[in-house]
C-alpha cells in the first residue's frame, strides 16, 4: 500500500521548513527587540550659532540602523555652507548632530553684488553689516552663485594670498591691477604679485623683507614682485 504524498513531503521537508519558520520568527524577534531597544528618542545638535532644522519623519527610527554615511553625503551635496556633519550615535536613545560651518575668509565683490567666499573659493551667501571687517577682492566677475566653488585665478590667488599674509600683514583688499597682476593692500603697503605661479614662493619673498625692514626699524610703501628681484619704494 502507498503512502500518500503529502505524509512523504512532510516527512521529507517538514523540519527543514519548521526550522526556517523558527529562523523568521527569531529575526523578527530580534529585529523587533532591536529597533524599540535603540529608537532615537532624543536628538542633540552641537556646534555654536548653528540652527539645525530636523524633520523626524524623514529620519530612521533606530540608532541601529542609521545611514550615518549616506546622509552625510546628501547633506554636503544640497549644503554648500557645511564644511562637514557628522552624526554620532549614544546609545541607547540619543543622536548626536555636529555640522561645521565653512567660514568666510573674504568679501568678493562682483560687478552687481558681493557675496562671502571661503578658503577653498567656495561662495557662501552674500555679505551682511558682520562681514564688513573681511579682506576685499574686487573682480569683475558678472555672475555667481551660492555653493559655487570659484576657479577664476584672480580669485583663488586672491584669497590664497590674503589667507597667507594673516599672520605677516593683515590685508585689506585685493584687486586686478592688469591682465596678469593683482594689487594687494595693507594700511600702510601697496604689493604688486602675478595672478599665477606660486603663492607660497610670494609669501616666503614677502616675508623675509618684511622681516628684513622690522629689524630695521622702517617699512615699505610700496613692493612689486612680479620681476625676479622685488621693487621696493619707501
Amino acid at each position: 500500500m502507498m503512502k500518500p504524498k503529502r505524509s512523504i513531503f512532510l516527512r521529507k521537508f517538514g523540519k527543514v521548513i519548521g526550522y526556517v519558520v523558527l529562523i523568521v520568527l527569531f529575526s523578527g524577534v530580534v529585529y523587533w527587540f532591536c529597533t524599540k531597544m535603540f529608537t532615537i528618542n532624543n536628538i542633540v545638535v552641537v556646534g555654536n550659532n548653528i540652527q539645525v532644522q530636523v524633520d523626524g519623519s524623514r529620519l530612521p527610527k533606530t540608532l541601529l540602523l542609521f545611514p550615518a554615511g549616506k546622509l552625510r553625503a546628501q547633506l554636503l551635496a544640497t549644503n554648500p555652507i557645511l564644511a562637514d556633519i557628522q552624526f554620532q550615535k549614544k546609545y541607547p536613545h540619543t543622536l548626536v548632530i555636529v555640522p561645521t560651518l565653512r567660514s568666510a575668509v573674504a568679501r568678493l565683490a562682483l560687478v552687481s553684488r558681493e557675496v562671502l567666499v571661503d578658503e577653498g573659493a567656495i561662495v557662501l551667501t552674500d555679505t551682511d553689516a558682520a562681514s564688513a571687517n573681511l579682506p576685499r577682492i574686487v573682480v569683475p566677475i558678472t555672475v555667481v552663485r551660492i555653493g559655487e566653488k570659484i576657479s577664476d585665478p584672480r580669485v583663488t590667488a586672491g584669497i590664497a594670498f590674503i589667507t597667507g599674509m594673516r599672520d605677516i600683514l593683515p590685508i585689506c583688499s585685493v584687486s586686478v591691477e592688469d591682465e596678469q597682476s593683482l594689487r594687494a593692500k595693507s594700511d600702510k603697503l601697496d604689493i604688486l604679485f602675478p595672478q599665477r605661479g606660486s603663492t607660497a614662493a610670494i609669501l616666503a619673498t614677502l616675508q623675509t623683507l618684511l622681516s628684513g625692514f622690522r629689524i630695521k626699524g622702517t617699512l615699505p610703501t610700496f613692493i612689486d614682485l612680479r620681476f625676479n628681484k622685488p621693487i621696493i619704494k619707501f
